[in-house]
């Protein structure tokens, strides 16, 4: 049986404005990353990441993963739809899946501690393998 194939979207850490979250480091914001992947796979799935930098207005690199290949589901990030400072990136985003993943289901987390829980809201029995 074939692996759901899941992408997740985020600002890469050093993007991220940490005083907007007290207490909390780059490093685990990539911890937290790594712990969703390592959730993700071990729950049948086949995870790649987009990790985003603010100054690619066109979300370049976004495009050209999904130039690559297709996804099932495609989870876009609490750190760049949540955040006010984020909005024409974030809308550049949605824009961007909407034409070129329109088969993709799309998923929010509020972090990346539910990041499961959202691709397996958005698969449905899809996500059960």
């Amino acid at each position: 049986m074939r692996m759901p194939t899941v992408l997740k979207i985020g600002l890469d850490a050093s993007q991220i404005d940490l005083r907007t979250l007290p207490g909390v480091t780059e490093d685990d914001i990539r911890r937290g990353g790594q712990e969703a992947d390592r959730e993700l796979a071990l729950a049948g799935f086949n995870v790649s990441t987009c990790a985003l930098f603010l100054a690619d207005k066109e979300a370049l690199a976004l495009k050209q993963k999904l130039a690559e290949h297709s996804y099932d589901c495609i989870v876009v990030g609490a750190g760049l739809r949540t955040l006010p400072a984020h909005t024409v990136l974030f809308e550049r985003v949605m824009n961007i899946l909407r034409t070129q993943a329109s088969s993709s289901s799309i998923s929010f987390n509020t972090g990346p501690e539910d990041t499961l829980a959202a691709v397996q809201r958005s698969l449905g029995d899809q996500a059960s393998v």
